[in-house]
């Protein structure tokens, strides 16, 4: 990172002859800490608050009359604006500046960076490191899309919610037709291309409010909330039907909640996991919503 994206462009200069109360004016109206001071288009010093507090000290609370030239921090080094961040924390380290004029390759002041402002440079980075090893953590690195953990970790607490106040809500399993044949044929290469086509299709057919995932292998999952059946059924005909369009065929079962056989999240994962199987074993690339009379059609043609 350069100095130029966390300096301040909030600068001013003064010659070395300006009085101290026409800087301590300036500083003021700016709202600024600094002023730095040039002479014949080269920057000779700094003057802070600080400097400017010690001047008052020193003359019993007067300013009147003092220059600049008298008050300001100096020899001081400037930095050219793509000088690394990682250079400007050295020098600060080295040789106890708290800041820097910074110029830009033409000589010209264009800025001036402070401790604090690298310090909140390197504290925002570390902020969005840790945000990208959160979001690392609940993706699958492969499809972009939630994983496993994340989307149980998510249906524990949805199902216990739908559970109290009484909300629908749905669980879709999808599963890639004659995956194992594709990966035998034309390779794992081509085979994470599917995944990835098909798991995109997936995010751009599901609402904000649903989670979507991979469950694992070829399998997908779907996560819908307060929404009714038919919702749910007519989302996991949409999802089926655009994937055949790509070329791929997906079988889906469908598990709905409130119903007599889930008291617990997993049960809930079984019966749309149930469906899924009554949808491959009855042809593949179709959509089956589990149900009591589902169980006893599979039972009575076994």
């Amino acid at each position: 990172m350069k100095v130029s994206y966390v300096m301040s462009k909030k600068v001013a200069s003064v010659t070395p002859g300006t009085t101290l109360v026409t800087v301590g004016r300036i500083m003021s109206k700016k709202k600024i800490s600094c002023v730095i001071v040039e002479g014949k288009n080269k920057v000779l010093g700094i003057i802070s608050e600080r400097d400017i507090v010690r001047r008052l000290a020193a003359n019993g609370g007067e300013l009147s009359g003092i220059k600049a030239s008298q008050a300001m921090s100096s020899p001081v080094e400037t930095l050219y604006s793509d000088t690394t961040l990682d250079r400007a924390v050295q020098l600060m380290t080295e040789k106890g500046y708290r800041r820097f004029p910074i110029l830009n390759r033409s000589e010209k002041l264009i800025g001036v960076v402070t401790q604090s402002d690298v310090l909140r440079a390197f504290v925002r980075e570390m902020e969005i490191a840790h945000e990208k090893m959160k979001d690392l953590a609940i993706r699958d690195h492969l499809t972009g899309m939630y994983n496993r953990r994340l989307f149980m970790t998510t249906l524990e607490k949805e199902f216990y919610r739908s559970k109290r106040y009484k909300t629908p809500m749905t669980i879709i399993m999808i599963d890639i037709d004659d995956f194992k044949k594709i990966n035998d044929k034309h390779g794992h290469h081509h085979g994470d291309r599917i995944l990835q086509s098909v798991g995109d299709i997936i995010r751009r057919q599901t609402r904000d409010a649903d989670v979507a995932a991979r469950y694992g292998g070829e399998e997908f999952i779907v996560l819908t909330n307060r929404a009714d059946t038919g919702h749910a059924e007519r989302l996991a005909e949409r999802l089926r039907s655009s994937i055949a369009e790509s070329g791929i065929t997906v079988s889906c079962g469908v598990a709905h909640y409130p119903n007599d056989k889930s008291r617990f999240p997993d049960d809930l994962i079984r019966l749309s996991d149930e469906a899924l199987y009554a949808a491959k074993r009855s042809g593949k690339n179709k959509v089956v919503s589990w149900s009591e009379n589902m169980m006893e059609k599979e039972n009575g043609t076994r």
